[in-house]
This record gives structure tokens, sequence and C-alpha cells, in this order.
């Protein structure tokens, strides 16, 4: 006989993911959504200038390492805060909510 998976609310919370190691409220997962997608717009600034020098090389990748940090950390926010269950989280937020930020 195949074991019942315990409801969400039955496991304990140290095997629960903690999102208030990543961000402590959905706004600080907000700033740093809307500073990833500042960083990108400056990075679309050096179109066609990347190798124009190795100082613009440097800052792109600079802004590039930047960016990515900040998104890597939305979407962990963002996927396992999805993973709580929406009848349990303040906000839930999703992957298709960081795709869909513009």
């Amino acid at each position: 006989m195949k074991e019942k998976l315990p409801k969400r609310n039955e496991v304990p919370t140290e095997l629960t993911w903690c999102l208030n190691d990543i961000y402590e409220t959905t706004e600080e997962w907000e700033a740093d959504l809307n500073g990833s997608l500042a960083l990108a717009k400056e990075l679309s600034a050096f179109e066609g200038r990347v190798t124009e020098s190795p100082e613009n090389l440097l800052l792109v990748l600079d802004l590039y390492e930047k960016c990515l940090m900040k998104l890597y950390s939305c979407d962990t926010y963002a996927a396992r805060s999805g993973h709580r269950g929406r009848r349990e989280s303040e906000a839930c937020l999703t992957g298709a909510d960081l795709r869909g930020a513009d």
C-alpha cells in the first residue's frame, strides 16, 4: 500500500521552504525584480558597443552578473512560494509572475 503524503500543514516547519532566508517581504522581492529590470535596461544601452573597449566589456559583464544574481533570487523565491500553496501564502508568487514582468 502506498504511503499517503501529509498535508502541507502537517509537515514539520523545519522540512519546509524558509522563504524569509531569501526575502523577508514580498516588497523586497518586488524591489529586486524591479532592480533587475533596471539593470537589463542599462545592459541594452551597450548594444553594439560591447567590443568598443575593454572598459565596456567589463561594465557589461558586471551589469550582467548583478542582473542574473537578482533574477536567480527572484525566481527561487517565486518558485518556492508557489510550492507553499495559495491558501497558505500572503501573496503567492509563481514563476509566471516573474516571467510576465515587464
